[in-house]
């Protein structure tokens, strides 16, 4: 919306009141357009103040940028000629111009330069009227007494010079200003009346409207627009009455009766263009009310309101709003399903513009047409479409243009299409080459390439390739940066396949072309980049280096006053240097550039653009953030209010919810403190000042807020929550506050959203009774007349009856929780807008319970009661998936032959409705796969595997390919087909060097590398490792790196080659000794106790795993208590103390069988965890058997193996 940018931003604009001369309102473009053809000649020989007065016409005209030159070519001429009176008003005219685009640092600047010349000349009228720009301006940044000094400055100098329309403009500005003002804005506007224009008038309403610009629901507000509208329109000023238009729907906002009452207003807007002959005027509102209309998805009304309007801008000549209408035509009708009359709108608007003979026009319609076809993914249509218009563009010398043509035929298929999309665009691409090269159209092949680059994803060898060719011949034949383009496009996608060195080599070629040309903007972003190479959010390569690369940026960026259409690039490159320093615990250094940050964001260049308070407040939050990772919780409190009072003076639509989320961090310390009374008034005092905005929606989004944080509190783990018993107890008097100041009559959405905090602050609690009697009373309110037609409150509805349920469940009623899950679903499948992900949740919960009560036939019937409803909503998707659960479930009690049967029927629906989109089939091709072979079907089972590779090959992903291929090779390794498994790993490895993927690549040497040392190929497994060590620490991954060291250590082993071995091992726990990680560390002392009692020293041994255990317990890990426990008796087994090693036995298994417990409460069904499981420890159970028979115990060995056999399922 254009009120966005400057009008609602609150700008009281008053324009210079200059009469509408030679342009009148009932003129047509085509008279409009031949005026201002003879005026152009004219202006040639034309004066300083005849160019002033063009300039202002043609602006009011709507030709704002035309305009605006003229008036700077005015001030030159006054300039030249001396005439200051001249420079002084064409001076205000430009700060007014400046003011209304949101320029605001300019109007200071010219109105004070208007203002001395004034001064100097004793120009008491402009005197007035520039002090009165610098009270809009003042009043625009939202500082009031500036503002109103400036205006009272104004109107002092306006009377003592009997200058009434001066008066009545500073009257107004300050009574804006005067919360008992009205008096004094009658007095302004009856001056207005007598001395000014409708114009005037114009724009002391909109200042008057000033108050009201966040109030969208304001009677006040939108009747003021109307006034403004009606005096712009009287005006004959175009310009901004088609501003005010732009804005007017926005006002009333929230009303439901919104629409009609905007297009009320419009339709007498209409009758009186349409009685005074202003057919421009009339063909903007028709325009207007159209795309209303169309918004409202009211298409009847829309329909008609365009073909008013392209009748009438047929009849004056006006093409462009005429082809306008068309598209708007083609496009409704398009959403309607009605291609036939989509396309034939559209056919229409490209013969208009074909009898034009406007180039623009014609490439805007065959556009159009390319996009249609597009959207219908009818692709060679489309790039038909969109090749006539670009090779009219280029022809035209429409350069810019001509590139955006070339894109969209490279992105053709992007969206909807894939990797047979891709080839298409590749070789139509490679067809045209010859053509460029003979035209020497060098630009048309880089922009190809770069069209091109973005889609790396769906084939990445022939991309890279095409990428390689254009840069080839951009080295030969084009121009210098022309190649920094393509190397900074390599060098992203090198950057992306973890090809660090590649990447930067490439970008550093491009910095260093970008230097020599002084393209410093292009440096900057090449720079950052670089940086970015360096310092990864998540994993930092180079810290130091990053930081480096940053500052230069940075410097570069000042040093040459860079201008960017990227305003926040500067802050952001102190944002990563600040972030940088502080993941390095350089506290000091982090300060420093948050605060620069502040400084930047504070200054004019800033401010002057956008509110920055919200911007503010996240940079002092995470200052904050600093002093609370130096244990000085009292410095963060403190900047964490800092935040919030800034925060609170931002007018952006989420600050509420921003507030909230800061105060719980506040929360989170002072219940560090155990301050829970602090907690409450912390809360008390904002919702004081919102109880006395009397603003329900602003309650509900402060809300909001909080419920992030108390999610987020309640998904920690407990060792990070803070005083969970306080916090919860904090929540709950907080909501129940909230809704005594909504009280039973508050807005009902707001109510319902503090209704489901404090069922989540009662549930955490463990309050279930009172948790259900408020999710009761939510579901009363979500009954409500006005929430039944919205979207959000049938899902918020939905998970209602979800969260009774769920109470229900964990109360052990199950009959209620079986009866509410069943009412959810009714009700989900009652709701289109329901999305089949939400039904497919409650499907499952539901199957939940009726599998704990050991119902299974209830469980299968779950899913099979879907399928017809699926069926009949024609969602095919949902359907292939209700198969797949019924499978699995089949699957859970070893049914294998109805499993097969029902991933089978999955399959085929897959196919059916998936002939470009093939994903989802190699999941269930995997599945099919995996049962054949349990079932012995070795045969089917190699087929499907082969069947799945040929899908994902024909998908184009990479990583489906070489996912595919590890299943096939993983078949014929576990079938003892060694040859095979070797090939199809091979295969592996060259797919995934292909695609220059290197994550691909150290999967296929770990692939071989396990064959080969399986093998005994020590040599082959030692060399696929060192290949594959060397890759990943190339990608600065030090805990792959340093898993590899394990691999190879155990390859070393394998052949008795002990020292080489230990040193591996020995780099292999320094890696995780440095850097820590919960298996890691665990792991490594495992393998070295494990190596030393290889080697029968049984000390080292012990302590080894003695440590690993200590690191097991310290972390609370179950799985490796279970495997130290394992190795201890394994150590004393050894060393023939078989009385310690049956208890240590014994004790892992007690471990272990606790794990199974927790699994099958929590896995009802779902065999696959404790499959995992048996095979994890599988060995121990073994052993300890083993040594039980050793003992003459057989019975007792064969009940631990019996702890290994499933129970039957009924």
């Amino acid at each position: 919306m254009v009120w966005q940018q400057g009008l609602a931003a609150g700008v009281a604009v008053l324009l210079t009141s200059a009469p509408m001369g030679w342009v009148k309102a009932n003129k047509t473009p085509t008279e409009i357009a031949e005026a201002i053809a003879e005026q152009n000649v004219q202006l040639e020989s034309a004066s300083a103040a005849e160019r002033h007065q063009a300039a202002l016409e043609r602006y009011r005209m709507g030709e704002k940028s035309a305009g605006r030159a003229q008036l700077e070519q005015a001030l030159e001429l006054y300039r030249a000629e001396g005439d200051r009176l001249g420079e002084a008003m064409v001076l205000l005219d430009l700060s007014e111009f400046s003011l209304f685009h949101r320029r605001s640092n300019k109007t200071l600047t010219l109105a004070q330069e208007s203002l001395r010349l004034a001064q100097a000349i004793e120009n008491s009228e402009i005197a007035a009227h520039a002090w009165a720009r610098i009270g809009d301006y003042y009043l625009w940044k939202a500082e009031p007494s500036e503002a109103q000094d400036a205006y009272q400055q104004s109107l002092e100098i306006a009377q003592a010079a009997g200058d009434r329309l001066g008066e009545g403009r500073a009257l107004v500005g300050l009574s804006i200003l005067d919360p008992l003002g009205e008096h004094t804005a009658q007095q302004g506007l009856a001056l207005l009346a007598e001395a000014g224009t409708p114009r005037d008038e114009a724009f002391a309403w909109l200042n008057l409207f000033f108050p009201y610009r966040d109030q969208r629901d304001a009677p006040e507000a939108f009747d003021l627009l109307k006034l403004s509208l009606a005096k712009f329109q009287a005006a004959g000023d175009r310009a901004l009455f088609r501003d005010v238009l732009e804005s007017i729907s926005w006002f009333p906002y929230d009303r439901e009766d919104g629409w009609q009452i905007v297009q009320t207003e419009l339709e007498e807007r209409l009758a009186i263009a349409q009685a005074t002959n202003a057919p421009l005027f009339e063909l903007d509102l028709l325009l207007y009310l159209g795309a209303s209309a169309q918004e409202e998805e009211d298409a009847a009304a829309a329909i008609a309101y365009f073909q008013q309007a392209l009748s009438l801008a047929q009849e004056i000549q006006d093409f462009e709003n005429a082809l306008f209408s068309l598209w708007q035509l083609g496009q409704i009708y398009k959403v309607q399903g009605n291609l036939a009359e989509a396309r034939s709108y559209y056919e229409q608007a490209l013969a208009l513009a074909q009898e034009t003979n406007d180039v623009q026009l014609i490439i805007s319609g065959l556009r159009s047409l390319g996009r249609f076809y597009k959207e219908q993914e009818d692709f060679t249509q489309a790039r038909d479409y969109y090749e006539q218009a670009f090779l009219l563009a280029r022809d035209a010398g429409e350069r810019e243009r001509a590139n955006s043509l070339l894109s969209d035929i490279g992105r053709l298929g992007w969206f909807g299409g894939g990797h047979r999309e891709l080839l298409e665009a590749l070789a139509y691409f490679q067809a045209w080459i010859p053509e460029f090269l003979a035209a020497g159209d060098i630009e048309s092949i880089v922009v190809s390439a770069e069209a091109i680059a973005w889609r790396v994803h769906d084939a990445a060898p022939e991309v890279r390739k095409y990428l390689q060719q254009s840069l080839e011949i951009a080295r030969s034949q084009g121009q210098p940066e022309q190649v920094a383009r393509l190397l900074e496009h390599l060098g992203r996608l090198h950057r992306e396949q973890s090809q660090f060195e590649f990447a930067a080599n490439h970008y550093n070629e491009a910095l260093a072309i970008y230097q020599k040309a002084q393209n410093w903007e292009k440096v900057v972003d090449v720079l950052t980049r670089l940086a970015g190479i360096y310092g990864d959010h998540f994993a930092p390569l180079n810290a130091q280096q990053a930081i480096d690369f940053y500052q230069q940026a940075l410097r570069i960026h000042q040093e040459h006053d860079v201008q960017s259409s990227d305003l926040s690039r500067e802050v952001n490159i102190l944002e990563n240097i600040a972030r940088l320093y502080q993941q390095q615990e350089n506290f000091t250094e982090a300060l420093r550039y948050y605060q620069q940050q502040i400084e930047l964001y504070e200054s004019e260049k800033y401010e002057s653009v956008w509110d920055v308070s919200s911007s503010v407040a996240s940079v002092l939050s995470r200052i904050a953030e600093l002093y609370v990772a130096q244990g000085n919780d009292e410095t963060a409190i403190d900047y964490y209010y800092q935040a919030i009072e800034r925060e609170q003076q931002s007018d952006e639509s989420d600050r509420h919810r921003s507030i909230a989320y800061k105060l719980g961090k506040i929360v989170e310390l002072e219940l560090k403190r155990d301050n829970l009374e602090a907690v409450l008034n912390v809360y008390e005092k904002q919702l004081t000042a919102l109880q006395a905005q009397g603003d329900d929606q602003a309650l509900a989004d402060f809300f909001e807020g909080v419920q992030s944080i108390q999610q987020q509190q309640n998904s920690s783990p407990p060792s990070a929550q803070s005083q969970p018993e306080q916090f919860a107890k904090a929540m709950v008097k907080l909501y129940q506050r909230g809704l005594e100041i909504l009280g039973p009559e508050g807005e009902p959405k707001a109510i319902v959203q503090l209704l489901s905090g404090l069922g989540e602050a009662y549930e955490q609690q463990e309050q279930y009774e009172l948790a259900l009697d408020v999710y009761q009373r939510k579901l009363t309110v979500h009954k409500q007349p006005e929430l039944q037609e919205e979207w959000h409150n049938q899902r918020d509805l939905s998970h209602a009856l979800g969260n009774i349920a769920s109470i229900y469940r964990k109360q052990g009623n199950i009959e209620a929780a079986i009866e509410y899950r069943q009412r959810q679903v009714e009700h989900q499948r009652n709701n289109p807008q329901v999305i089949s992900t939400d039904l497919m949740y409650s499907l499952d919960q539901l199957r939940f319970i009726h599998l704990e009560r050991g119902d299974f036939a209830a469980a299968i019937a779950v899913y099979q009661n879907e399928l017809e409803f699926a069926q009949t909503r024609e969602t095919p998707y949902f359907y292939a998936e209700l198969l797949g659960k019924i499978a699995h479930l089949y699957r859970s009690r070893r049914d294998y032959d109805q499993a097969l049967d029902y991933f089978q029927q999955q399959l085929a629906v897959q196919q059916n409705y998936e002939e470009q989109n093939q994903h989802s089939q190699l999941y269930t091709l995997t599945e099919i796969a995996k049962l054949q072979a349990e079932k012995g079907d070795l045969t089917a089972a190699l087929a499907t595997f082969q069947q799945r590779l040929t899908v994902a090959r024909q998908v184009g992903q990479l990583s489906f390919i070489v996912q595919s291929l590890r299943h096939l090779g993983n078949f014929y390794l576990w079938q003892e087909q060694y040859p095979e498994a070797l090939s199809t790993y091979e295969e592996h490895q060259r797919v995934a060097q292909d695609w220059g993927e290197p994550r691909y690549v150290v999967q296929s040497l770990t692939l071989l590398g396990l064959a080969h040392h399986q093998l005994k190929n020590y040599d082959q497994a030692i060399d696929n490792y060192q290949q594959q060590l060397d890759i990943f620490r190339a990608m600065g991954d030090e805990y792959s790196a340093a898993d590899t060291l394990r691999s190879i250590g155990e390859v070393y082993q394998s052949q008795r080659d002990y020292a080489q071995a230990l040193k591996y091992y020995q780099d292999y726990l320094a890696t995780y000794q440095q850097q820590p990680s919960n298996w890691g560390l665990f792991d490594a002392f495992s393998v070295l106790g494990s190596f030393y009692q290889e080697i029968a020293e049984y000390d080292q041994a012990l302590s080894y795993y003695q440590q690993g255990y200590d690191v097991a317990q310290a972390q609370e890990r179950d799985y490796a208590q279970v495997r130290s426990l394992g190795q201890f008796a394994g150590l004393f087994e050894a060393q023939g103390d078989l009385p310690k090693a049956v208890d240590y036995y014994r004790q892992a298994i007690a471990a272990s069988e606790a794990i199974r417990a927790e699994l099958r409460v929590k896995y009802t069904y779902d065999p696959t965890p404790e499959q995992n499981l048996n095979e994890r420890f599988e060995d121990i159970y073994q052993n300890f058997a083993r040594v039980l028979r050793q003992q003459g115990r057989p019975e007792e060995a064969e009940a631990v193996l019996e702890l290994l056999v499933f129970p039957e399922i009924e």
